[in-house]
């Protein structure tokens, strides 16, 4: 699950700000937009133009060579623009919508006005899938997406990838007449090396392919069952019975139960146990040590659908901020607190932030960040926040299942004194997601962005170390029903 903050917002949040504004409500000459946001505004990073004219906007994606028209938007007003974007000192648009409220913001990006379009935007706009003037083109549309990892794509040589070597091949298969799976082959074949999670490409019939860098725990149980079947790793789809297939989901299945059973274990009986947004988060104290578990980062509250981007980051906030003055009340007097993100898969960067913000006793640089290969590094703070805090000894649980805002999380936590990371080293998939829409309705996910910890190590690939390693749910810990993570916390509090 790739939950990252993704950049395709831009179409939705001024689009669901224009629909809701008023004709009655205009800031400048009636529908007129605010001339300080018209005109051509571009973020090279994120391959980003939008042309604001009196009451238009016009949204492009493009690379070096090919441009994208992907919307246009009438009837919009300077009040659905800075639901958005804001004008700085510096005479840039602030690109805030996705990167949370105002009270508990993710670092955002800049746009810079232009007095022209990109060049492919005036030359190759290429028409996408239902547009006027499409046309079906395979090598156009696989030479599209080689063109966008080798611009955007944050660094070939984390996995040693020759890129442009690997374009040169796959290309070698694709021809007017081929196919869309013939594409989709070609294109698996060129990201599996780069084995980053948040990497993919997916067809408009559901189907998706991804790769990790580590393997998650579901993962984990695959290959168990793999071994144990006498199968290789990955299993083949050609070699794997229908009957086989549903004893792999339900040997997974009943692993994954198992691992949240063994945990409930520790608390005094199920009664002490309190759930909330579907479960994804629950807690319990036991002899004076405190559990958290935190499944996610984002899903606290339903996106409205009548909402801009704005507000639902702003009711995310305020339903993860209840959830939390709530467990951290019933958590105050514990001497220890357990923190599990071992099988959060990320969310929002701005709800790991806010989340983390509960314990900080001060404010603290979390982490840096640029938003691509140009971009200015920006510092991220942490602060205490919301009415209730923990700042006594803390435990956190981490694991190679720990992944995307959960590590960034984590990154965080292991800046406080108060904190020991246990379990696991992270995933290493920190980058938001960049998102595009191919020709052929194909859509591409990359990272693009760059995170550092405080002494400036990029730890993309590899994760946020842990200071106390143990295995997270071995067949041994399985089978003897005990979490090592929870014995070694346990134990750090009795020193």
């Amino acid at each position: 699950m790739k939950l990252i903050k993704q950049l395709s917002i831009i179409t939705a949040a001024i689009t669901l700000a224009a629909c809701g504004s008023s004709n009655t409500d205009k800031t400048v000459g009636l529908n007129d937009i605010d001339q300080d946001y018209q005109g051509i505004w571009i973020s090279e990073d994120k391959g980003l133009a939008v042309d604001v004219g009196i009451d238009r906007v016009v949204n492009y994606k493009f690379t070096s060579d090919y441009c994208f028209k992907v919307d246009e938007l009438d009837n919009v007003t300077t009040n659905d623009i800075t639901r958005v974007v804001n004008l700085t000192d510096d005479g840039t648009l602030d690109w805030f919508a996705g990167y949370g409220p105002q009270n508990m913001r993710a670092s955002s990006f800049e746009l810079f006005k232009m007095s022209n379009l990109p060049l492919s935007c005036q030359t190759n706009l290429v028409p996408l899938l239902g547009q006027a003037g499409h046309t079906r083109n395979p090598e156009q549309t696989f030479a599209i997406f080689s063109q966008i990892f080798e611009e955007y794509y944050m660094d070939f040589e984390l996995q040693n990838v020759d890129w442009l070597g690997l374009a040169q091949a796959q290309a070698a298969a694709i021809n007017a007449d081929s196919s869309d799976l013939d594409l989709l082959i070609a294109m698996d074949n060129m990201i599996q090396p780069l084995a980053d999670a948040h990497t993919s490409v997916s067809t408009p019939d559901g189907i998706t392919v991804s790769y990790n860098n580590k393997l998650v725990l579901a993962e984990r149980l695959v290959k168990e069952f793999a071994e144990a079947n006498g199968m290789p790793f990955p299993i083949p789809a050609q070699i794997i019975t229908e009957t086989q297939l549903q004893q792999l989901q339900v040997y997974v299945e009943q692993g994954l139960a198992t691992q949240q059973a063994i945990i409930a274990n520790y608390a005094v009986d199920e009664d002490a146990i309190k759930e909330r947004a579907d479960g994804a988060v629950f807690w319990f104290e036991n002899e004076g040590i405190g559990y958290l578990h935190i499944g996610k980062m984002l899903g606290f509250h339903e996106d409205n659908d009548e909402a801009d981007t704005l507000q639902n980051d702003t009711d995310e906030i305020a339903a993860i901020d209840a959830i939390l003055d709530e467990a951290l009340s019933d958590l105050a007097n514990v001497e220890g607190l357990i923190v599990d993100v071992r099988t959060n898969n990320g969310g929002h960067e701005f709800v790991s932030l806010a989340i983390a913000s509960r314990f900080a006793d001060s404010r603290v640089l979390a982490y840096t960040k640029k938003h691509g290969k140009t971009s200015p590094t920006q510092e991220i703070f942490i602060e205490p926040r919301g009415e209730h805090t923990f700042t006594g000894p803390i435990a956190l649980l981490v694991s190679a299942t720990t992944v995307s805002a959960a590590e960034t999380f984590a990154m965080s936590m292991s800046v406080l004194d108060n904190v020991t990371l246990i379990g696991e080293t992270t995933q290493g998939a920190f980058s938001d997601i960049m998102d595009w829409t191919l020709p052929n309705g194909f859509d591409i996910a990359l990272s693009s962005e760059f995170y550092y910890d405080v002494d400036g190590n990029w730890l993309e690939g590899e994760g946020v170390p842990v200071d106390i390693e143990v295995p997270f749910f071995s067949q041994q810990e399985r089978e003897e029903g005990y979490d090592a993570g929870i014995e070694a916390a346990i134990s750090l509090f009795d020193q």
